[in-house]
């Protein structure tokens, strides 16, 4: 082969090497890495949570009627009780006094009605031989009926006064446990008045029913209704779970501080749960963290939370923002539009039929936040 003929080849064969590198670096695609998580049915239970406080669903605070010095308390804190047993005793000299004086004022107007009726008799028979006047025959009829109306006056006042006194031993209204005793004996203890609280000698309880008032945020209470399921965690007994149910769902607000676009707080509803188990030192004022059974799903096809994204969706005027995952199919990122159902802490219900195993891409976030549809991946990690 003469030298020219070698100088041609060469020529073609680089040539044909250039053309090849050029392509091969026009046709090359990056690709991203991604993590990915197969598909496969699962069990969900989604739950509200809120914290709470237990009370006694039957709870009595306990006042006076009277006021007066304790001379008697007849129990203790943490002490059970039965219906009318008695708790404390006022002294009551002043009570008896005024009863005393009451019952005597009230058996001189007795006398004083007799009196009345009998003269009332008498100047009816004159009246008939004409010995009485008209007039004075009227008077005996008003002097009369004054006496019944002061007869009626002293009785109530010294009914008054019974009572008084019969207030001055201070009997327990229910059967349960002394759960807040706020005095001593010697203390004196007063009544309430309109604008000043009355003394509360001590708080009765029945701890055979208790309850935990919860409070729910409002963008969760919409989920909540009576009969529902709840786990109670008290945080006194930390490896304990105590089951609940929902008794009532209020209709009233109360905030919760730090939330909220201008006020700086967010609506919270009162929500009532009845303990259903029994544990021995459970006491209202303990506080818990309750976990509220909202909905539950059995062997659905669901994907982590953080695989849901949103995308812009559709052609022309149907395009719109659209809720959906990435799967990966032979070697690209598939955006699938997806209709969500219930979640758990991790996992969301996903209604479309899912082929098992199918793979889902579930981050890196900073990958997942910018993924579009048909880009290359390449898968570095498989989470079960």
């Amino acid at each position: 082969m003469t030298k020219k003929k070698l100088l041609i080849l060469l020529a073609i064969a680089v040539g044909i090497a250039v053309i090849v590198i050029v392509n091969i670096k026009m046709s090359y695609e990056p690709s991203v890495s991604v993590e990915v998580t197969p598909v496969k049915p699962a069990n969900l239970v989604e739950r509200v949570s809120g914290p709470g406080v237990i009370y006694a669903e039957s709870s009595v605070k306990v006042s006076s009627s009277v006021m007066g010095r304790i001379i008697a308390l007849r129990v203790k804190d943490g002490d059970r009780v039965d219906q009318g047993q008695v708790l404390v005793e006022i002294e009551a000299a002043q009570y008896e006094a005024r009863h005393n004086q009451a019952q005597a004022a009230y058996r001189a107007a007795l006398v004083r009605l007799e009196e009345a009726r009998d003269d009332l008799e008498r100047s009816r028979r004159l009246s008939e031989t004409n010995l009485v006047s008209a007039q004075e025959l009227e008077r005996a009829e008003s002097a009369l009926t004054i006496a019944e109306e002061s007869a009626r006056e002293a009785e109530a006042a010294m009914s008054a006064y019974k009572d008084d006194l019969e207030k001055t031993v201070i009997s327990s209204p229910i059967a349960g446990t002394v759960t807040g005793l706020n005095v001593e004996e010697g203390e004196i203890v007063i009544t309430g008045t309109m604008n000043n609280a009355g003394t509360v000698l001590m708080t009765i309880s029945g701890l055979d029913t208790m309850e935990v008032r919860a409070e729910i945020d409002e963008t969760d209470v919409a989920r909540v209704s009576t009969g529902q399921e709840v786990e109670i965690n008290v945080d006194a007994f930390p490896d304990t779970v105590l089951s609940g149910v929902v008794s009532v769902v209020g209709s009233s607000t109360g905030f919760t501080s730090g939330y909220g676009i201008s006020s700086g707080e967010r609506a919270t509803f009162d929500i009532r749960i009845r303990i259903l188990d029994y544990l021995p030192g459970l006491r209202p004022g303990m506080t818990t963290t309750v976990d509220i059974i909202t909905a539950t799903a059995d062997s659905v096809s669901n994907v982590p939370l953080q695989a849901l994204v949103l995308r812009e969706w559709g052609e022309g005027d149907d395009k719109k923002e659209t809720e959906g995952i990435f799967t990966v199919d032979e070697g690209r990122a598939r955006f699938m539009p997806v209709s969500a159902g219930i979640s758990d802490d991790k996992n969301i219900e996903i209604f479309e039929d899912l082929d098992e195993n199918v793979q889902v891409v579930t981050g890196p976030f900073r990958v997942l936040r910018d993924l579009e549809d048909s880009v290359k991946v390449k898968i570095t990690k498989t989470k079960e």
